[in-house]
């Protein structure tokens, strides 16, 4: 049976990655809109970021209504989920930057990456980053 300190810990780790999830999810709608405001069309490269922001907000909300957030699975999908905000974020510093790094550090609230593997949370960290950059090169005019 966890302890109080375990489940306040699990409590604060699941609303920060509802808090990431849904205000990535209303960035990524707001920058959609924004697209579609200067008609301008919904090229490759816009497509691109508005998935890779909706896929870390649906990491982000999986940590969150996963049962045993206290196991490693959803620690890991939070920390990559922080990742991948913050990394699109400065990316994107011109225009939604500032509201992705803010997501992303919501989300990284809700983490504790000194706790887990050395290894896999690494892998968490790169692995968004990594995505990242090659859908911007493959997306590249």
């Amino acid at each position: 049976m966890p302890s109080v300190s375990e489940d306040a810990a699990s409590s604060r780790g699941r609303i920060a990655a509802l808090a990431g999830a849904g205000s990535g999810a209303v960035v990524d709608v707001i920058y959609l809109r924004a697209i579609f405001d200067q008609h301008t069309g919904l090229d490759s490269r816009v497509s691109f970021v508005a998935g890779f922001i909706a896929l870390m907000a649906l990491l982000a909300l999986t940590a969150a209504l996963r049962r045993d957030s206290a196991s490693l699975a959803p620690r890991l999908l939070l920390l990559g989920a922080s990742s991948g905000f913050l990394a699109i974020g400065v990316v994107g510093l011109w225009s939604i930057g500032f509201a992705l790094i803010a997501a992303g550090l919501v989300t990284f609230s809700g983490t504790s990456p000194t706790s887990l593997p050395r290894v896999a949370a690494l892998a968490a960290i790169l692995s968004p980053i990594i995505a990242l950059v090659a859908g911007l090169a493959l997306t590249a005019y």
